[in-house]
């Protein structure tokens, strides 16, 4: 992933953040895939980056929606509080 964010150096002002895993783009719960947002996120404010948005999906469990939004909220805060 970082290669590609330096191919765009200079004309990147946000990043898009979702989990997934091989041959899966969907409904993969948030830090259960193969995304490295840690080293992701690094290259990004190195290259200037300082907006991102993280994509979860809603897979009907009714019961831990709200829980699952704030594990994600906590998650990306930790990592981008260490930039």
């Amino acid at each position: 992933m970082t290669g590609d964010l330096y191919s765009g150096r200079g004309h990147i002002f946000a990043l898009h953040l979702k989990e997934t895993v091989p041959g899966v783009f969907r409904e993969v719960p948030f830090l259960t895939g193969h995304v490295d947002f840690e080293t992701g996120i690094k290259k990004a404010w190195e290259l200037g980056i300082r907006r991102f948005v993280t994509e979860m999906w809603y897979i009907g469990n009714d019961d831990t929606w709200a829980d699952d939004i704030r594990f994600a909220c906590k998650s990306m805060r930790i990592i981008l509080d260490r930039q």
